[in-house]
């Protein structure tokens, strides 16, 4: 029912506004309020930054970095189920890797209970705009998570990457040479390093990892600090 009541709405509106739900009249990201008050006070992340917290992705860029207002948009897209927020942050990632060459685009998969939980993936909905924008296919179930392990938000860095260790895996490899790697959060950069593994273990030459946020955290501080994301 609820499917069928959104469909229906999109009949007659171009959508919703990412910050604060509003439907749009005319096709844009944003509505004119939201675009005046909240996009002026986005943190736009540098591109292609913080390539330094991994070890098997070969680039690393986001959309945004964490705070300021991209955690409206961001907080849509995570317990909301909302494509308008992923259309949001696939427009401003899709202008960043723009003549960039890439075979398949794949969304770091969830775990089973975030799945029961939510009942979607947010990096699924991520990637699927970023692939319709950047006319690259995409492939949902090319990764998945094979160990289980604690819930990454409030964890360490320590802790995220020991949970994060060789948890996910290519089960049916295809010949990718360049992939990209799509997330919804970077914080340490453990899960999206770990993803990065998994494909070049099934054969990729390049992995550009991105995420529609980012957060500054300084891994080499202290390692038992809690991240609240």
């Amino acid at each position: 029912m609820i499917k069928f009541w959104r469909a229906f709405v999109r009949t007659i509106y171009a959508g919703q506004c990412p910050f604060c739900g509003r439907f749009l009249l005319e096709h844009g990201l944003v509505c004119v309020k939201c675009g005046r008050d909240n996009t002026r006070k986005l943190r736009l992340s540098v591109p292609f930054s913080g390539r330094e917290d991994f070890s098997h992705a070969d680039d690393f860029t986001s959309a945004c970095l964490y705070g300021g207002r991209a955690d409206i948009p961001l907080t849509r897209l995570k317990n909301a189920a909302c494509a308008d927020s992923a259309a949001f942050f696939a427009s401003l990632l899709a202008q960043r890797l723009s003549g960039r060459t890439f075979d398949a685009v794949v969304p770091v998969p969830s775990g089973r209970a975030a799945l029961r939980r939510r009942g979607y993936n947010p990096p699924a909905l991520l990637a699927r705009e970023l692939s319709l924008l950047l006319e690259i296919p995409m492939y949902e179930k090319y990764l998945v998570k094979i160990k289980d392990g604690t819930m990454q938000k409030g964890g360490s860095a320590a802790q995220r990457r020991e949970n994060a260790a060789n948890a996910y895996n290519v089960k049916k490899p295809r010949p990718f040479r360049h992939v990209l790697l799509v997330d919804d959060v970077k914080t340490t950069g453990s899960t999206l390093d770990d993803c990065a593994r998994a494909l070049k273990t099934a054969g990729a030459e390049t992995v550009t990892a991105c995420a529609a946020v980012s957060v500054e955290y300084n891994m080499k501080g202290d390692t038992n600090e809690s991240i609240q994301i």
